[in-house]
């Protein structure tokens, strides 16, 4: 008998504050990819906190990029490779230095029995 289908895991969770008006990496100086192949799918959700917050690739500004509000809950990314999701970057949206707090899900196949 086969059962079960794609499951997600969680990889690692973390946050990241901003300290100036320029583009940081949104897993900071961890990485906490670093464990997964480039290849690797994965889900991340994002929460804003303390003020809003831009994410995209390494040209973010703070009027680019999507945007995350302090006041909406959990935002989820849709499924990208690891590889591309490692050169996420984010920037402060308004003159305050928000915290961003992530959670990395990895994709599993299911079992067989």
């Amino acid at each position: 008998m086969s059962y079960g289908d794609t499951y997600y895991g969680i990889v690692t969770s973390g946050s990241t504050a901003t300290s100036a008006a320029t583009a940081h990496l949104l897993f900071g100086a961890y990485q906490g990819l670093s464990t997964l192949g480039q290849n690797e799918i994965v889900n991340i959700q994002l929460i804003a906190t303390a003020n809003d917050v831009r994410v995209w690739n390494s040209t973010v500004t703070n009027n680019t990029g999507l945007r995350l509000t302090q006041s909406a809950s959990a935002f989820d990314l849709p499924p990208m490779r690891a590889g591309e999701a490692s050169g996420l970057h984010m920037v402060r949206d308004g003159s305050g230095n928000p915290t961003v707090l992530w959670t990395v899900w990895s994709r599993n196949p299911g079992t067989t029995k």
